[in-house]
């Protein structure tokens, strides 16, 4: 297509494993001044954030992008997975040496009104994007993602290591030779080395550019209502609770098939979009309901119109009779998501290469029934792991089979191999005699209760004592960014972009503090992931994601669990709800949905 780039295969959507459940789209029709409608949109997580920078997971990340503008965007509907300019005029130029990128910015682009501005809109210049990278950098900021951005662009880590070590303030004014605007519209980045997926990275919605002035002004009260230039702005904010955007006034003149390729295999509803305004809805309205029942009980009475089926609405893997006979639909698909639970890898009674070590967080992989997982905790509506890339995503190999599947004689057998020996009270002890307790850190719902409660039987299968200790989430990524744990259960990975590189950033000794979940330190795992990163996109990698494969499944720093399906209950006034392969900013897809303009 033109002006777009191909950037993976078909298939699903997102989310980090805490049951795909961090979005949960729903939605009623309320007529507002303008032709769209209200959207109501239920979340499980607490949002607390708006600033892309600080955001710390995928869907805050998302919510918080749709406030501003990224350099480019994942079509919502070509397949394969295309990436398509938004801010930028057109796709990036790039140095036969791969290193130096050129990407125009679109004249034109506005951040809505502030009194930094002189109480107008004012225009987006390439210093905007600039200032923005460097945001990640600041110590201060604390990003939570910086990793996706560290090593990458040349003298960016250096502005940020001098602010560190000589606790001065981060100097946002210094020249960055990597990173520079060479007109007002036009930026010029210089890698430290080719990347291949790079374009990717500047289509996430961390990469949101936002506008220093505001920035500076608002201080922290940016990350509650902050000044962008995206389709929408805040209008009520409580965090954890809460989050109302209305249509920005100020948003450039978009339409549908500005962010959608029209294709042949696209659903029905696609067509009749064609030429609508874009974002369609008026209004949005994020409600954190974490309870499925809750959140059933309100879409039935009308309230919303759009929410993740739980179990009570599906019957033998059907949407439930009185529900379809409501004229409620599933949309449905398989996620392009690894689910799992965490051993710290620099703990030392779990962690590490020793030969033991690695045997007693293989024996608890082992001892993990995935047959009981999908049964029990994912009603049925989940699939195994065989692979830690998933369909759909750049590197996924469909013939490999996992080797760390369910086999708990294997995983008492290996215990018993590495003098984990049980003691009068059947419990197995340390080789050196003593006690051998972990400790596992889980969420404080209802789900992560029975999900305890399961993962506490399969602990018990191999003789190993465990307790469970139950925090909030923001304490559990407290604890991850830190290592302050033994073995946790955060979710998973959602693919910011349709290739496995994404994923292996979660094991990269330098991610460690941000987006590394086991903090794992291998020398082997790092050089074979910075082989891959400058390895140009095609067969060439596939090899290099074998490597990273099978180190993996030796170190074990992770457990894969069954993925679950992403299955969605939609009110029959409800159309433009898909499941995208590729997640990023379609992590929160509704700008993209349309409701039936009779309300019931």
């Amino acid at each position: 297509m033109s002006g777009s780039v191909a950037v993976g295969r078909t298939s699903r959507l997102t989310l980090v494993g805490l049951a795909a459940a961090l979005l949960i789209v729903v939605t009623s029709v309320v007529p507002t001044s303008g032709s769209g409608a209200t959207v109501r949109i239920a979340y499980t997580v607490g949002l607390e954030t708006l600033d892309p920078a600080r955001a710390p997971d995928v869907f805050t990340q998302a919510v918080a992008g749709m406030l501003f503008d990224q350099l480019y965007i994942p079509d919502y509907l070509a397949r394969p997975v295309q990436v398509r300019p938004l801010a930028a005029s057109g796709m990036p130029s790039v140095s036969p040496d791969g290193r130096e990128i050129t990407i125009a910015i679109r004249p034109g682009i506005r951040f809505a009104s502030h009194p930094a501005f002189g109480g107008r809109p004012r225009e987006m210049t390439a210093e905007d994007f600039v200032y923005s990278m460097k945001r990640f950098m600041d110590p201060v900021l604390r990003s939570p993602i910086v990793s996706l951005i560290a090593g990458k662009i040349e003298g960016l880590d250096d502005l940020g290591s001098r602010a560190s070590a000589g606790k001065a303030r981060f100097d946002y004014d210094e020249k960055v030779s990597g990173l520079m605007a060479v007109g007002r519209y036009t930026v010029r980045i210089r890698l430290m080395q080719p990347d291949p997926t790079f374009v990717y990275l500047l289509a996430n919605p961390d990469l949101s550019i936002v506008p220093r002035e505001a920035v500076e002004a608002d201080g922290d009260e940016f990350a509650r209502r902050p000044t962008g230039s995206g389709p929408y702005v805040v209008r009520e904010f409580k965090p954890g609770a809460r989050l109302v955007l209305e249509r920005n006034p100020d948003y450039r003149a978009m339409r549908w098939e500005d962010v959608a390729t029209a294709g042949p295999n696209d659903p029905e509803w696609a067509t009749a979009l064609r030429g609508r305004r874009f974002p369609l809805p008026d209004r949005v309205e994020l409600l954190n309901i974490p309870e499925a029942t809750t959140r059933l009980l309100a879409l039935e009475r009308g309230e919303i119109d759009v929410a993740p089926a739980p179990a009570a609405a599906i019957e033998n893997n059907k949407l439930a009779p009185r529900l379809a006979k409501a004229g409620f639909k599933l949309v449905r698909a398989a996620a392009p998501i690894l689910n799992w639970f965490s051993f710290n890898m620099r703990d030392p009674q779990i962690g590490g290469a020793a030969p033991a070590n690695i045997a007693l967080r293989r024996a608890i992989a082992l001892a993990v029934d995935d047959d009981e997982y999908i049964r029990v905790l994912e009603d049925g509506a989940a699939t195994k792991a065989e692979f830690w890339i998933p369909p759909g995503i750049s590197g996924y190999d469909p013939r490999y089979r996992n080797p760390v599947r369910y086999d708990p004689a294997t995983a008492n057998a290996l215990l018993d191999r590495f003098s984990y020996r049980k003691g009068r009270d059947g419990y197995r002890r340390r080789p050196d005699g003593s006690e051998l307790a972990l400790t596992f850190t889980v969420g404080t719902s209802s789900r992560q209760r029975q999900w305890s409660e399961f993962m506490k039987r399969s602990f018990e299968r191999i003789g190993v004592r465990v307790k469970f200790d139950p925090v909030a989430g923001s304490e559990q990524v407290a604890r991850v960014e830190t290592c302050r744990f033994q073995i946790q259960n955060t979710g998973g990975w959602i693919f910011d972009w349709p290739d496995g590189s994404n994923l292996m950033l979660a094991f990269y000794g330098r991610a460690n503090g941000s987006v590394g979940m086991a903090c794992m330190q291998d020398q082997e795992f790092d050089t074979v992931y910075e082989r891959l990163l400058i390895t140009p996109l095609g067969p060439e990698r596939v090899p290099l994601y074998r490597h990273l494969v099978e180190r993996l499944n030796v170190l074990t720093p992770v457990r894969l669990l069954p993925v679950p399906d992403e299955i969605y209950l939609t009110a029959p006034t409800i159309r433009g709800l898909l499941v995208h392969p590729a997640p990023g900013p379609n992590y929160a897809p509704f700008p993209y949905l349309d409701i039936a303009a009779k309300a019931r």
